[in-house]
């Protein structure tokens, strides 16, 4: 079953997710704590996966998310042939799953060991790229710079409704 998105939404989900893989890339050698207050400063993780739900109609609070298989088939890689707009009821819920983990994650109070949050940052690469094949390039070009936790300082970054041009949730 495929799923129609409006593009702007998953503009603001690619975005949102590029914006979570970056901070956390850039949390693995700082402060946890420093990164949890800026993640919650951002979007909130629990009104994205419930805007997946609402849009997409499935359950996806369905315990088959906790899948122990960590990376995504290749199957649901992003193709020529994939019909923009689209997501797949095995992408969304390797999207979804994914964005819940990170909530988990930022709930608890010990940070994760490094390893953990390296696995998560690569499937949120994964769910990053999964997403991008699914918008028309010309929505995403210059548009990969959204802000994100410990930035370069020397490069411009903008806001993610900057970005989107308007309210995507």
């Amino acid at each position: 079953m495929k799923v129609l998105f409006e593009q702007k939404f998953l503009l603001g989900l690619f975005l949102f997710i590029r914006q979570l893989q970056l901070s956390i890339d850039r949390s693995l050698n700082d402060d946890w704590k420093k990164l949890a207050v800026y993640l919650k400063s951002k979007a909130s993780i629990q009104d994205v996966l419930e805007r997946l739900i609402s849009i997409s109609k499935l359950d996806l609070k369905k315990s088959r998310l906790h899948s122990s298989k960590r990376s995504l088939p290749k199957r649901l890689l992003p193709s020529f042939f994939s019909r923009l707009n689209t997501l797949t009821e095995n992408e969304i819920i390797f999207i979804y799953s994914r964005l819940q983990s990170v909530s988990v994650i930022l709930s608890d109070h010990e940070p994760p060991n490094r390893q953990e949050l390296i696995s998560l940052r690569y499937d949120l690469y994964q769910a990053e790229e999964l997403v991008k094949g699914k918008i028309e390039k010309s929505a995403v070009k210059d548009k990969e710079y959204v802000a994100h936790f410990n930035q370069n300082k020397h490069l411009v970054f903008r806001e993610l409704d900057e970005l989107v041009g308007e309210a995507w949730l």
